[in-house]
């Protein structure tokens, strides 16, 4: 006689060391390859001075994509940093095969932002000042509360709720170090609404497509602690040579009547890379979704 034997489940701790190995792949990583790439110094290459290559834009172009890639790979403070980035990513789809995913994605995201405030203050030196400790200290105890046993998942029909967020003096462009990106993003209050949105206004900047969220600077006085980060998408070259630049944004805030229950609002918006190319672009994003824990 056979009977089926339920696989015992993983315990507590393996899903606390995932998450951190996960967060510190994506997170610490990601001042080091943006630090490498600005100060990279890539050598010449005489194929590159040819006139023939000189001639034709599609040759210029496609020799000097391939060799700054080659030269960047090739640079040990660029390339250790990106494979433990890229690790970081495999060790994700490991997890969410194991672990819930409505609850993996935001903790991954809320200890990847961490790990990047740690690095900042280590590779660049940027002061950890009280604005920032207090964003942390509420993304922690987001954290807490999304892992705890008991917390219970919302899901909003994004198109339930009004509340656009407003881009302004959008600038973005790409190097042989890669994509960068800047703007101003504001959302008016809505109170009217569930769950009720504050009001926000936050200066955004960062580099490279599918790189970790980067927090914003807040450039309001508001007395929420509503913290916005940005992220640029991973786009493709279209047939004609033009680039969409696909910027994602997210806001995370306690609920304004219930210190418990935290809120996260996510969308994004295709531009273009518009550097010396275009003036300042605005536009709007709508958030997609919305995801609440009690």
């Amino acid at each position: 006689m056979s009977s089926s034997v339920t696989p015992p489940h993983p315990p507590a701790i393996n899903y606390v060391a995932g998450f951190l190995l996960v967060g510190l792949a994506w997170g610490l990583t990601t001042p080091f390859i943006r630090r490498a790439a600005k100060t990279h110094n890539p050598p010449d290459h005489a194929l590159l001075e040819r006139d023939d290559v000189k001639a034709s834009w599609l040759k210029s172009k496609l020799y000097g994509a391939f060799f700054a890639v080659i030269d960047l790979l090739r640079n040990p403070r660029y390339a250790v940093p990106l494979l433990i980035n890229l690790t970081g990513s495999v060790w994700f789809f490991l997890l969410i095969g194991q672990a819930e995913l409505s609850l993996t994605v935001p903790i991954v995201n809320t200890l990847a932002f961490l790990f990047t405030v740690l690095g900042d203050w280590w590779v660049d030196k940027k002061v950890i000042d009280r604005i920032i400790t207090m964003r942390a200290n509420v993304l922690l105890a987001a954290l807490a509360g999304a892992s705890s046993a008991s917390a219970k998942v919302m899901r909003i029909a994004a198109d339930s709720v009004e509340y656009d967020w407003s881009v302004t003096g959008w600038s973005a462009g790409c190097a042989r170090a890669g994509c960068y990106y800047d703007f101003n993003i504001t959302g008016a209050e809505n109170l009217e609404q569930t769950p009720a949105a504050p009001a926000f206004k936050a200066y955004c900047s960062g580099f490279d497509e599918g790189a970790p969220y980067r927090l914003c600077d807040r450039l309001d006085d508001g007395d929420t602690d509503a913290v916005v980060v940005a992220q640029l998408l991973p786009s493709n070259i279209s047939a004609n040579g033009t680039r969409n630049a696909i910027i994602q944004v997210s806001l995370k805030y306690t609920d304004l009547e219930t210190p418990t229950t935290w809120w996260n609002f996510t969308g994004h918006a295709a531009s273009f890379y518009n550097q010396f190319v275009a003036p300042l672009q605005n536009f709007t994003i709508t958030p997609s979704e919305i995801i609440g824990v009690a």
